[in-house]
């Protein structure tokens, strides 16, 4: 069972989790569906990272999920590209084939590379709407996310590189250097030193990954 520190899981949630992965062998992950603190559905899958889907993820996907769930909730069981590290279950000897997390990935996209090695595998990942668990999302990440920039697009960047073609990597590379360099022109008509500090260290990063 992998769980993040700020959910709540309730009474008899694991054992049906437990029993939805063994009663269906085709499953390499299963996750419930996730909830806001206030109840509402929380989005916690999405598609293989590219230069394509992010664009959508980062501009629709949040809508098109807002739709799912007002007009098509019973289309919220489904298979899926990867599924978020907040809450899912996969057996351990799977697990183990697969190496586990990916540990070059410090925070975020080791669990879409796990998604993707499980489906390479001729596994699926998939959403049960028969569980729930709430996830009261950010309260883990603390007030230091800021400072860890620079190792998330490190990552980023590694996703791509493991993944997706040269010319992906390229683009990824040279969008996120535009961003950062916006972002820190931003920061410094602010007065803003610290956020301009990170964002050099985060510049740095990005033009000297391999």
């Amino acid at each position: 069972l992998i769980l993040n520190n700020d959910t709540e899981v309730p009474k008899n949630a694991v054992d049906s989790m437990l029993a939805g992965i063994r009663n269906n062998p085709e499953y390499g992950i299963l996750s419930p569906l996730l909830r806001y603190g206030d109840g509402t559905p929380q989005l916690n899958y999405g598609s293989d990272p590219g230069i394509f889907s992010e664009f959508f993820t980062k501009y629709f996907s949040k809508f098109y999920f807002s739709l799912l769930t007002r007009f098509a909730p019973g289309k919220m069981e489904r298979d899926v590209h990867w599924i978020s590290g907040a809450c899912f279950i996969i057996s351990a000897r799977l697990f183990r084939e697969l190496g586990g997390f990916d540990e070059k990935f410090f925070l975020y996209y080791e669990d879409a590379d796990l998604g993707k090695r499980v489906r390479e595998k001729g596994l699926k990942n998939h959403i049960s709407s028969a569980v729930r668990v709430t996830h009261f999302l950010g309260k883990s990440a603390g007030p230091v996310f800021s400072s860890l920039l620079p190792r998330i697009k490190w990552g980023h960047m590694y996703y791509y590189k493991k993944h997706n073609s040269l010319f992906s990597l390229k683009a990824l590379k040279t969008y996120l250097l535009l961003r950062f360099r916006f972002n820190r022109l931003a920061a410094k008509a602010a007065r803003n030193g610290q956020g301009v500090e990170i964002l050099d260290k985060t510049i740095r990063a990005i033009r000297e990954f391999k």
